[in-house]
């Protein structure tokens, strides 16, 4: 109700002058709600499974002073005239608003508003299929459609609905994905508050059209950029099966290691590929890296486990998927088995692993053939 009743309120009792920057600022506040609200929703805040209804109560505490800041609303001059007829109030709220006694040449611009309206039967109501047939108002209304259509398909929703996808698409860690959100909602700001400055200078013509073709520019080539993603992905069946459950399996490791992360620095960590890279950018930890799986590095952890270099094996599988490099994955855990190696595959065997008090003790392994190994 008040997106539809605040805007025609305040262009009603605004300044000529002024009365596009104030139509504008009804938005600009919606953008500083929005990012009130996103940094509200901080985990450091209210972003967290207990913390979130205080969170939402701000929705109750705004409203209920905002009612007893409604009492020194002034009332439109435009409605007391066109509606009541009371010229003697509207001019007293009028001097109310522009801080002046000389209000001789608003009430004037309403007063001349008020008859081109009721001469051109402004007064009378008119059916949406009347208003399409007449010329006079045909254009108006369809431009008016037309561009709350395009407000509406903008990108602006999915942008703000999908951000945190889109964030974790473009491989941005999980724990800085909340400070670019917020950092979406302090450009929406700074982009109304643009306007504000815009609209009185270049014209609202300028204000509306140059942004619109920019925005039509990026998004375009944004769907390119992701019809061109969709192909690479797409090319062979490993690429759009395997390397997708590799993503979601790499994601799902680095969350579990990520909780460990003090006892993960204690010690010596070795990693394959892409994998390895990205458990030393995510966690802030060396780690020595191999080759990837199929080229090479399982047997690389396989030689640090003959050699007595690993004593425990984090690797994440997918048992209901196969890959290319299944078989050498076997082979590593099979060589694991043989050498008496811990193997944690899935994010509950590390927790107990990695939170077993055994982890700060020295253990003796044994092989497969009887043979005793001590750790180095």
């Amino acid at each position: 109700m008040a997106c539809g009743v605040v805007p025609p309120f305040i262009s009603e009792i605004a300044s000529q002058r002024v009365r596009g920057a104030a139509g504008a600022s009804f938005q600009l506040v919606l953008t500083i709600g929005i990012l009130v609200a996103q940094f509200i929703g901080m985990p450091f805040i209210a972003g967290t499974c207990r913390g979130w209804g205080w969170g939402l109560s701000i929705v109750f505490l705004l409203p209920f002073f905002g009612l007893f800041l409604l009492i020194l609303l002034p009332n439109s001059p435009t409605q007391l005239i066109a509606k009541y007829n009371n010229e003697e109030q509207a001019e007293n709220d009028l001097k109310h608003l522009r801080g002046t006694n000389d209000v001789h040449a608003d009430l004037e611009t309403i007063r001349q508003q008020i008859r081109e309206q009721s001469g051109s039967g402004g007064s009378e109501s008119l059916s949406i299929l009347q208003i399409l047939k007449t010329p006079r108002y045909r254009w108006p209304m369809l431009t008016t459609v037309v561009l709350q259509l395009s407000q509406a398909m903008s990108g602006i929703n999915a942008v703000f609905f999908y951000s945190s996808k889109m964030f974790e698409k473009a491989r941005i860690p999980n724990h800085f994905i909340p400070y670019a959100n917020l950092g979406t909602g302090l450009i929406n700001v700074l982009a109304s508050i643009a306007s504000l400055s815009l609209i009185e200078k270049a014209g609202r013509r300028a204000v509306i059209v140059y942004p619109m073709v920019i925005m039509a520019i990026v998004f375009g080539l944004l769907t390119v950029n992701n019809f061109i993603d969709k192909m690479e992905r797409n090319e062979t069946e490993f690429q759009s099966r395997g390397q997708i459950l590799d993503h979601f399996q790499k994601t799902e490791l680095i969350e579990c290691l990520r909780q460990h992360r003090d006892i993960l620095a204690k010690h010596k960590l070795y990693g394959t590929g892409t994998t390895g890279s990205l458990v030393e950018k995510e966690l802030q930890i060396p780690v020595t890296k191999f080759e990837s799986g199929p080229l090479g590095g399982d047997q690389q952890l396989g030689a640090k486990i003959t050699s007595r270099e690993l004593d425990i094996l984090i690797f994440f599988i997918d048992p209901l998927d196969s890959h290319p490099h299944t078989a050498d994955v076997q082979a590593l855990l099979r060589l694991a088995q043989v050498y008496g190696i811990v193997c944690a595959t899935t994010a509950a065997t590390v927790d107990f692993l990695l939170s077993s008090p055994k982890m700060n003790e020295p253990h003796v392994r044994k092989i497969q053939t009887g043979q005793t190994l001590k750790p180095k």
